[in-house]
């Protein structure tokens, strides 16, 4: 499996977007749940076949930890026919290199 970090790539204007792809296809559209809580991205799936006979029962579930730069709430979804599912949004542009501090080091006193 590849790294979260993996999913963030690069748009044709130049900017980049989270994109993460995940396969749903042995689930109903109204099967699979997507939630954020913070920086936690769920995605769980449930389906159940009952008969008088037999029950088969199919659960996926997947937790991710967004990047810092990812807002959980810019987040979409989509579905294709094929039943991959897709979560993106875009990732906020840095303000340049982060700013280099230097640490003042105490002495112990004796």
């Amino acid at each position: 499996m590849k790294s979260i970090r993996e999913c963030i790539v690069d748009k044709d204007d130049g900017g980049q977007e989270f994109r993460l792809n995940v396969d749903v296809n042995a689930f109903k559209p109204e099967e699979v749940e997507v939630k954020t809580t913070g920086q936690q991205l769920n995605i769980k799936a449930k389906h159940e076949e009952k008969t008088k006979d037999s029950a088969v029962l199919h659960e996926f579930s997947r937790s991710y930890t967004l990047p810092e730069d990812v807002d959980p709430d810019s987040l979409v979804c989509s579905l294709s026919k094929d039943g991959i599912m897709t979560v993106k949004g875009p990732v906020a542009a840095l303000e340049g290199p982060p700013e280099k501090k230097k640490k003042a080091i105490e002495e112990a006193q004796e």
